[in-house]
């Protein structure tokens, strides 16, 4: 049985994640603050006397370590698909205060907190998909200073879109403390916008399907949304996925599509259950 996707609603929820930008996006990518916190999210992120990956490494960090931001060099370095500058910065090991240099592609973006856990967003990584370069966008859990996961997904063009992220209630998901939510903005039309629920038990994090939504020029839309059981038509103990595109022609809206996924969440464990046509 086909389920009709309510395009209405789509149209505004699409936007509505505004607010919850990161504002550090600039043409050349993801700049941080001078007198800024950011978190380590690479295991030995090296320190260097100078800022380039030949000078002489004077320390290395674990996942997790905190570190100011003193100055950007304004030396940049591209790696794969990710982009960052070289950054003066200042932290604390032990009783002592140390300083040096390092790339700021391992560093947080942007980070979110509930209860006694962290939640950091960072660009992993490059990989290819279809002969192109993505980036893998990481969500890590850090709860009272311990690394409790890592999930990522993937994002074209991730360094020039705008990046959020939140945390948002259970959802009524039983054994859920939380669900966090990753969005990187299409801000063009054409350009899509991926938005990765991840559940979070209070001990590890588990990945809804990444949706991907797009509008091209108002006139062709691929659009998908997630009900959870607290919401209208939701169902309980199970997260359902809704696909649709449209077109517009003469002021109608023509169904191109429509599916229906299902997800069965228990004993900590998302399956999917079936596919409605």
């Amino acid at each position: 049985m086909k389920k009709i996707f309510n395009i209405s609603l789509f149209l505004i929820s699409f936007y509505s994640f505004s607010q919850n930008i990161d504002e550090n996006l600039l043409n050349n990518g993801y700049v941080y603050d001078k007198g800024s916190l950011k978190t380590v999210m690479w295991n030995n992120t090296k320190i260097r006397k100078d800022p380039n990956f030949k000078s002489l490494k004077m320390d290395s960090l674990l996942v997790g370590h905190q570190v100011k931001i003193d100055k950007n060099t304004k030396i940049k370095l591209d790696i794969g698909a990710r982009e960052n500058y070289w950054y003066k910065v200042s932290y604390q090991k032990g009783n002592e205060w140390r300083s040096g240099y390092a790339w700021g592609g391992n560093f947080n973006v942007s980070s979110a907190k509930f209860e006694d856990t962290e939640f950091l967003l960072g660009m992993m990584e490059t990989i290819k998909k279809d002969d192109k370069d993505y980036i893998n966008i990481g969500v890590m859990a850090l709860k009272n200073g311990e690394k409790k996961g890592i999930e990522t997904f993937a994002v074209g063009n991730a360094m020039h879109q705008p990046i959020g992220l939140e945390v948002i209630d259970n959802k009524g998901l039983k054994g859920v403390k939380a669900i966090v939510r990753a969005t990187s903005f299409g801000n063009a039309f054409g350009v899509p916008t991926y938005e990765q629920y991840i559940l979070w038990t209070g001990e590890k994090l588990v990945s809804i399907p990444t949706l991907f939504n797009m509008n091209a020029n108002g006139m062709f839309y691929h659009a998908e949304e997630l009900i959870f059981p607290n919401e209208k038509n939701g169902r309980e103990g199970q997260i359902i996925l809704r696909k649709i595109e449209f077109r517009k022609e003469n002021n109608m809206e023509n169904i191109i599509f429509s599916k229906e996924y299902v997800f069965v969440w228990q004993n900590e464990t998302l399956t999917q259950s079936v596919k409605i046509e």
